[in-house]
């Protein structure tokens, strides 16, 4: 496999190649009518995502150039690509380059995604995830999944939530086989005994209100670890084992952790927290 070029998402870029006999002298063998021609595509046999211009510089020394468009990677996911570059003279073609071209993301205008643990968080709790961390795939420290975990976490506590109003203290277990405990500490955010709706509880989720426990904290890294192991390629035996165990203990973990949310816009520093949930906890309906 050849060289690799480098373009960032959507951004144009010429690059520029001479070919040689012996890696200095220049070569001969062309002439300013043979047609360059050029393809980027996945590898394989999978099909052409776009074709880039190449043109000859001087053909009678083997320079040439290609040039590419940013419209042409503005919609292509960043990752690394093959890339030929073919020349033809009287209906034959022959290889003239075959190297990679590496599509960079640019900067974008979605909204940045938070977590609730480092990455350093994440490998303290979870030393193995260490061996699978590539900085140069992966710049944020799997950021991605400790998202999907913080989601997870919050997904789970919002989905045991059951307000109803007028009725703030009566409370039962998930299995409705007893009583709970109670939800709402007083004074209540909203002014009143009754209880945040859940649009309300997601929204202190989203403002940052949640007290960070270590026990939240573990069973998020956890589950982030169950989230990256099961994606390994190839889905080998030890990652598969492995991940499975991190979710089953970031799942019988989180019964045991004492969820509190600060209110305060922005939450206070120290926290001060003023609803606590308990995910064994629905309200009665």
């Amino acid at each position: 496999m050849g060289e690799t070029y480098s373009v960032v998402q959507g951004t144009d870029a010429v690059f520029y190649r001479q070919e040689t006999t012996d890696g200095v002298t220049p070569s001969t063998a062309y002439d300013a009518d043979d047609v360059l021609e050029s393809v980027v595509w996945r590898g394989n046999d999978q099909p052409v995502l776009f074709t880039p211009a190449p043109s000859w510089v001087d053909a009678t020394i083997a320079f040439w150039q290609v040039a590419m468009a940013g419209s042409q990677t503005a919609d292509i996911e960043p990752g690394t690509y093959d890339f030929m570059v073919t020349v033809s003279r009287g209906g034959q073609v022959a290889e003239l380059f075959y190297g990679q071209l590496e599509i960079k993301a640019a900067p974008g205008s979605a909204a940045e995604i938070t977590a609730d643990i480092t990455y350093a968080e994440l490998t303290d709790f979870v030393p193995q995830i260490r061996t699978l961390f590539d900085p140069t795939v992966d710049a944020t420290g799997f950021l991605k999944q400790r998202h999907e975990a913080q989601q997870w976490f919050i997904d789970s506590v919002t989905d045991r939530y059951r307000p109803q109003v007028g009725r703030s203290r009566r409370y039962m277990n998930a299995a409705r086989t007893a009583a709970g405990t109670l939800l709402v500490y007083a004074p209540s955010p909203l002014g009143s005994w009754e209880p945040p709706s859940i649009a309300d509880l997601m929204g202190y989720f989203a403002a940052g209100g949640l007290v960070l426990t270590e026990s939240i904290r573990q069973c998020q890294a956890h589950y982030a670890a169950a989230i990256i192991l099961l994606g390994q390629p190839g889905r080998d035996n030890v990652y598969v084992q492995a991940g499975t165990s991190h979710r089953a203990q970031a799942l019988s973990q989180f019964p045991d952790c004492v969820v509190e949310l600060d209110t305060t816009d922005p939450p206070s520093d120290p926290p001060t927290p003023i609803i606590r949930v308990d995910r064994d906890v629905t309200w009665l309906t």
